[in-house]
């Protein structure tokens, strides 16, 4: 293994000795509960869907495609 390579993991175990994680203090209290953090997401979700615009140009595009696609058979039976 090089040595710039074992110099960086020393370096990082140092850091890592001055910081105990079971030392840091949670305030369960306070904390959400998980329906109400899942709720807040869900919601979320439900406004960025509804905007009405957005779908019929969706709705047009696909049309177009699909018109795109199609327009060489429909110009062969046609003929």
């Amino acid at each position: 293994m090089p040595a710039h390579v074992n110099n960086q993991a020393e370096h990082l175990r140092y850091e890592a000795k001055g910081r105990n994680v079971e030392e840091l203090p949670v305030a369960s209290e306070k904390l959400p509960s998980r329906l109400d953090v899942h709720r807040r997401k869900r919601s979320k979700k439900k406004k960025a869907l509804s905007f009405p615009l957005i779908r019929i140009l969706l709705v047009f595009f696909f049309l177009i495609v699909i018109g795109a696609l199609l327009s060489p058979f429909w110009l062969e039976y046609m003929l």
